[in-house]
């Protein structure tokens, strides 16, 4: 290897005794405009997608009973299990806390009032992803309208703006197209 081409590489050795690496003795080697476009690709903030760009069906009780098949029907849409779990703890402080019920409607809500915006931002920002797929999968909400309420709320953390457009529908047209 040239001198000027290991000059532009850095490589790192996995211990072989540490936790974290995934094979004893794996080296891995970057060069450092692979280094420069990971960090931008991490500082940049992520758009979310347009609310018209995700499904707005809601998933099949074959599809819960195929993915979650403990799930207890009767408790689905909204009465959504992992929603009660997720408001009951997140809620903790409110005065009167919310429930499943008013999430559902909120997600719903064309014109939402503050208290439906507070309740749809729990959802977004306190949920973890499990929580949203689960949620997603008993009937709370469809994408559409989580990318509906994320939207409402101005900020959404871009860890979350990532979950979220993971589930954006494929467009047909080339993205890259000049």
């Amino acid at each position: 290897m040239p001198a000027r081409e290991a000059a532009n590489r850095t490589t790192i050795d996995t211990d072989a005794s540490s936790e974290a690496s995934p094979r004893p003795g794996v080296t891995w080697v970057w060069s450092r405009e692979e280094t420069r476009r990971r960090h931008e690709a991490s500082v940049t903030d992520p758009v979310l997608e347009s609310a018209q760009t995700f499904d707005d069906r809601y998933s099949t009780r074959f599809e819960l009973a195929a993915i979650r098949p403990d799930a207890d029907p009767a408790r689905t849409g909204a009465h959504s299990q992992t929603i009660r779990g997720l408001l009951c703890g997140a809620c903790a402080g409110w005065r009167t806390r919310p429930t499943s019920v008013e999430l559902h409607d909120a997600m719903r809500a064309d014109n939402p009032t503050n208290r439906q915006q507070s309740i749809a931002a729990v959802l977004i920002n306190e949920a973890s992803f499990e929580d949203l797929v689960n949620a997603h999968l008993e009937g709370a909400f469809t994408w559409r309208q989580l990318a509906r309420a994320a939207h409402r709320q101005g900020h959404v953390p871009p860890h979350r703006v990532r979950q979220i457009n993971a589930f954006s529908t494929p467009r047909t047209e080339n993205r890259w197209r000049t």
